[in-house]
């Protein structure tokens, strides 16, 4: 009596003949793909309010005032996606990308790249770029207002609209969209984001300061008051209080 080894690479084997080669193997020969998950920020206290983490194929965003702690948070999302083993692209706007702060919330800056365009069409371009390469698990644009403010950066902005929501969910990739930059950055002082971007925003953080963390004579950190909303954003927030230790006393994320 054939064992049921020889009996399935029979079944294989006449299969493959009659239908080609991709038409049957065995299971184990597949590759084991884990679904696609959120990517967390590895901060307790907010991802215990927000289990699924930043939206895969969707944006979000962190608002609030200059200098709250947002570049703090997307740097901390970035380094749970190297954890999670996947690349992360930071469109730097503003040119003001500080790589020791990213180290000191966990980055590997050996898995990041830095991308700084000269214009707001530059930007869309890179932005298209990466997604068609499908290789990036979360790319964020620091600032919002600070491309606005480039030229043809609204009409850009409006135009990547139509197209960000296909490429962001055949990349399989989540966007975090920093929105803390000074108002007169952004024409009329708009930090809103544009209509064409509603329908696929999934995350609305608003950040707010809430204290400092003393260490001696100095300031060891902040405390950051973090309201997470979503769809359709008129609901009461989820709302926790974040401690965030600066990696050097006196220094400042």
């Amino acid at each position: 009596m054939p064992s049921q080894t020889s009996t399935l690479d029979g079944l294989i084997t006449q299969l493959q003949q009659q239908f080609g080669p991709q038409a049957a193997q065995r299971a184990a020969c597949l590759p084991c793909q884990q679904p696609a998950t959120g990517i967390p920020f590895g901060l307790s206290a907010l991802d215990k309010i927000l289990p699924e983490g930043l939206p895969r194929g969707q944006v979000s965003e962190l608002s609030g005032a200059p200098a709250v702690g947002a570049r703090t948070l997307a740097f901390h999302a970035i380094a749970q996606t190297h954890v999670q083993g996947t690349l992360a692209c930071y469109l730097d706007v503003g040119q003001t990308f500080a790589g020791a702060a990213a180290i000191a919330c966990g980055v590997d800056l050996g898995r990041l790249v830095v991308a700084r365009p000269q214009g707001a069409r530059e930007a869309a371009q890179l932005l298209g770029m990466l997604l068609a390469r499908q290789a990036t698990g979360l790319l964020v644009i620091d600032s919002l207002p600070q491309l606005l403010a480039l030229p043809t950066g609204i009409a850009t902005v409006q135009a990547l609209g139509r197209h960000l929501p296909r490429r962001l969910k055949e990349a399989g990739c989540a966007l975090l969209v920093l929105n803390s930059a000074p108002l007169h950055l952004a024409p009329g002082g708009e930090r809103s984001f544009p209509a064409a971007w509603a329908s696929y925003t999934a995350l609305r953080l608003g950040l707010a300061h809430a204290g400092w963390i003393g260490a001696g004579s100095r300031i060891g950190g902040r405390l950051l008051r973090v309201a997470v909303r979503r769809p359709p954003f008129d609901h009461d927030a989820h709302v926790c209080t974040l401690a965030l230790r600066y990696p050097l006393l006196g220094g400042r994320l």
